[in-house]
Parts: C-alpha cells; structure tokens; sequence
C-alpha cells in the first residue's frame, strides 16, 4: 500500500517488493513522514501515482536534488535513478557512510549533513510547455566522509550505482510551477535507517526466525552491533543517562551485600531423606534410601 496525501501516491520497491513502513504520521496537511529500513547494498526505485492534474515531482536524498519527473495526467512514475546523459542512469543504493573521528569535517556542508538519512518527495502543480532537447545533465555530488559525531540516524546513506541503459530520454519540458517548491503542494518524506537501529528504537518490529534457522556473522554485523548501541545510548538525554548509571550502581552494590552474606548464618533443615546403609547376603554393603517423612 504506498504512502497517500492529497490524493496522490510515493511507495519505494526493492527486488520488485515494496519496502515496508514503519510509524506513519501526517505532519501537516501536506506533509507526511515514515520510516523504512535499509540494507547496505540493496537498490532501489521510486513509483509515483498517477494524478488528474500535471504535477512536476522532485526528488531529494540526504539533501541532494537526484532527480526529478514531469508527471502528466494518468501516467505512472518509475524513478529507477539519477541520469547522467539522455541513454543512461545511475541507480539509488544503500550504502555505508564513510566515517571518520576529524571535526574538522564537521562544518563543511552542515546542512547536508542534517539531512542524512531522508528520502523527500516534492510534489507541485505544474503547467508543461514546449520542450528542449537534453543536454549535460550535472552530476549529483558524493556525500563523502562524514564525521562520527554528524551520524545522526544511523550509518547508511544514498548513493549512485553503475551506470545502465536507461529509456530514450532526449527531451526536457519547460516547467511553470503553481507552488513554491520550498512550499510545495505535497510532501513525503522517507526516513531510512538500517533495520537493526530501527528495531533497537522500537519503530520496527523484531523478525523472528524460523526453528533451526541460523546467519552467519559478519565483521559488518559487529561493526553494526557497537553502532546499535552507540546510536540507543544517543537517544536519550543527559538526565535520562544520569538515572540510568544510578540504577546500574544501585543494582550492583546490592549484589555484592547479597555475595558477603554468611551463608553458614542460615539455618539448615534436617533433610527429610534418610540414607541407611545395609549388608546383603553375599557380604556387601548397599545404600537403601528412605523417604518417609517423620511423624
């Protein structure tokens, strides 16, 4: 079922399967959000919904424009990827942030940087002219390293896979916008996060396998493991973390009272089994348990 506003419809597929949502909220009247898991590696596309009216759509991931699709009346949307030349297009793919512990990283494209992790669907009305034919096509910048302390919503971002042939692309309309595209008439707004962040959040339900069934592990899966924790531990604020500590001192100082205690201060209860030993015919001894109780 794809993510609907104001009548119009944005899904993503992967492997010819909708990607699955997760705590879907209506911002404002033309605004809403969802989260959905990503998986290092994994490509994916984006369905625009037909509509009644032409809509000019555009694309942003982690704060870049990728792409963008004049959409006419009762057609269908398939964004596959960004184009770099009329015949052919790089895919979207989910992939590892290259990080680093420099700061001074950190200031170079803040506002990048804040908006890691979101896939954003601009929608507006639109009037379509005449068209042009198409030439270069600029190039959508690489996120490149990021600092430890910028990853905010996990460890994944967008980027371009190898180039394929793409459908023949030779012309571009010229577009009369309605809306303001810093205003537009809707939005929808993915929020991507790796699976195993979204679980440990409590936003996606834990996956439960089959008897028997087993995964290897990876030096990836460590790797994502410390940043589950790291990422959990960031979520809560420095009073939260404070209790927390507390809590964990409370509990262990009161297994170590409980280790000292003497345990030969306790008294003990005759134990209602009784052991007597007897002598069978041949000589030899053997051990007949009684477990009567006494009256």
């Amino acid at each position: 079922m794809p993510l609907r506003l104001q009548g119009l419809e944005v899904c993503l597929i992967s492997d010819g399967n909708e990607i699955p949502r997760y705590r879907e909220e209506v911002l404002d009247e033309r605004t809403i959000s969802c989260y959905v898991p990503s998986k290092e590696g994994k490509e994916f596309q984006i369905i625009l919904g037909a509509s009644d009216v032409p809509l000019a759509w555009s694309i942003y991931m982690d704060g870049r424009r990728m792409e963008g699709w004049a959409g006419v009346p009762g057609v269908v949307g398939r964004i596959t990827g960004s184009h770099t030349s009329p015949l052919e297009v790089r895919p979207f793919c989910f992939s590892r942030l290259q990080l680093t512990d420099d700061d001074a990283h950190l200031h170079q494209h803040r506002a990048r940087l804040e908006k890691l992790g979101s896939i954003e669907v601009r929608v507006c009305r639109a009037q379509f002219s005449h068209s042009r034919v198409l030439g270069d096509v600029a190039p959508v910048p690489e996120i490149g390293i990021v600092p430890e302390r910028a990853k905010k919503n996990g460890w994944h971002c967008v980027s371009l896979g190898p180039p394929k042939q793409a459908d023949l692309r030779s012309t571009r309309a010229t577009v009369r916008l309605f809306d303001d595209p810093e205003a537009p008439y809707a939005k929808f707004y993915f929020r991507y996060q790796p699976e195993e962040l979204l679980q440990a959040k409590g936003i996606m339900p834990l996956v439960k396998r089959e008897h028997g069934e087993k995964r290897g592990r990876s030096s990836n899966d460590d790797l994502d493991d410390r940043q589950v924790k790291r990422q959990a531990v960031g979520d809560f604020n420095p009073a939260q973390l404070a209790r927390i500590r507390a809590l964990k001192d409370s509990i262990r100082a009161a297994e170590a009272e409980l280790a000292t205690l003497d345990s030969t201060s306790i008294k003990r209860e005759p134990s209602p089994i009784r052991l007597v030993r007897s002598v069978g015919p041949s000589g030899q001894g053997g051990i007949i348990i009684d477990l009567t109780l006494d009256d």
